[in-house]
């Protein structure tokens, strides 16, 4: 497991990726559901959101859905350690490993 902590701290390193940590002891909000938040370059491409489960994937791009996605990740990431402690909690799960 040490090698996929070691990974994300890697990946930490670079300018387009953000690793932050949810302190398990947090309840409420999307629990049983993962989503990524697409947000594209270009000006013309909407934000969209895709959702994959067993079953099927789902791109969602009606504008009050993906808002409503954008509200759960701006919660998400307050409720989260920031990129820095998150940095630093890794390295420690390493050291205990």
């Amino acid at each position: 497991m040490s090698k996929q902590f070691e990974h994300l701290l890697a990946m930490a390193e670079l300018p387009n990726v953000t690793i932050q940590v949810r302190p398990v002891a947090i309840t409420g909000g999307i629990e049983g559901s993962s989503f990524t938040f697409l947000r594209f370059s270009e000006v013309e491409l909407p934000d969209m959101v895709f959702m994959e489960n067993l079953h099927a994937r789902y791109y969602v791009s009606g504008r009050r859905s993906v808002e409503a996605f954008k509200a759960a990740m701006d919660r998400l990431c307050f409720e989260s350690t920031t990129p820095e402690e998150s940095v630093d909690f890794l390295e420690a799960l390493i050291r205990e490993l």
